[in-house]
């Protein structure tokens, strides 16, 4: 999405990075999300000079002098919004924020096709109609959209919508039941009181060195265990430690 008509270039100097945080921060995920984001700028000092976190309240959002900014890049935060009644105020607050011609990037949980907005916005997905009203409305102009990590055999039929998913686990312990094929890990994985255990499932076309593990710690949950189940169209299907099955030729 696209701020204003007329168009505008960074320079070459280092652009400043700032972090939104609303106020207060209230539950276990916020809050392990403000400590994160702070451990990974104090452990960068360096990488991170220039980069800030503001505090702001979602009812009355100031996030930064007027016109300031190239660039505002939410992730899944829309829907949290809806909930609270803030989203006009949070989308005419990226408005007031971005420079002539910035550019505003949303990424949310997309609800089935022809759901509306009342009858999904506790279920953590929004209709994509309804996004993009949020920004119309605050003055942008729409320029272009694609779907990311969509699972086709998603039916977005949940009782508790996608808190049912880690780290949420709305169901409690009938959502914590790991993979059945998984074996027992010798010795045992370490047990950490303090983190959540969550089972991860990637499809990965290429992968680099660690990359997996990289990008869990950065969220805040640590790899404990990693195991490549599937290679193309063989997968272990319940093959044990040992164990072996003859491939056709």
């Amino acid at each position: 999405m696209s701020g204003r008509e007329r168009p505008t270039a960074a320079t070459g100097a280092p652009q400043p990075l700032h972090s939104g945080h609303q106020k207060p921060s209230t539950g276990k995920e916020a809050k392990q999300g403000d400590s994160v984001r702070h451990r990974k700028f104090a452990a960068d000092p360096t990488q991170y000079a220039n980069a800030s976190i503001v505090t702001f309240d979602a009812r009355h959002p100031v996030l930064g002098p007027p016109g300031s900014a190239h660039v505002v890049l939410t992730f899944r935060n829309v829907h949290n919004w809806v909930v609270a009644d803030t989203a006009p105020a949070m989308f005419k607050a990226f408005f007031d924020l971005l420079k002539p011609g910035g550019t505003l990037g949303v990424v949310d949980h997309r609800a089935a096709p022809g759901a509306k907005l009342d009858a999904v916005m506790n279920s953590g997905c929004l209709p994509t109609a309804s996004v993009i009203k949020f920004a119309t409305d605050a003055g942008f102009k729409l320029q272009n959209s694609s779907e990311i990590n969509v699972n086709a055999k998603d039916t977005r039929d949940h009782p508790k919508g996608l808190w049912m998913l880690p780290p949420t686990l709305a169901l409690g312990d009938k959502d914590k039941a790991k993979p059945a094929w998984l074996w027992p890990r010798d010795p045992p994985v370490r047990f950490r009181q303090s983190i959540p255990t969550s089972w991860l499932e990637l499809h990965l076309r290429e992968g680099r060195n660690r990359q997996v593990r990289r990008m869990t710690a950065a969220a805040g949950f640590p790899m404990l265990r990693l195991m490549r189940q599937r290679i193309g169209e063989h997968a272990l299907d319940g093959l044990l430690p040992g164990e072996m099955r003859l491939l056709g030729t």
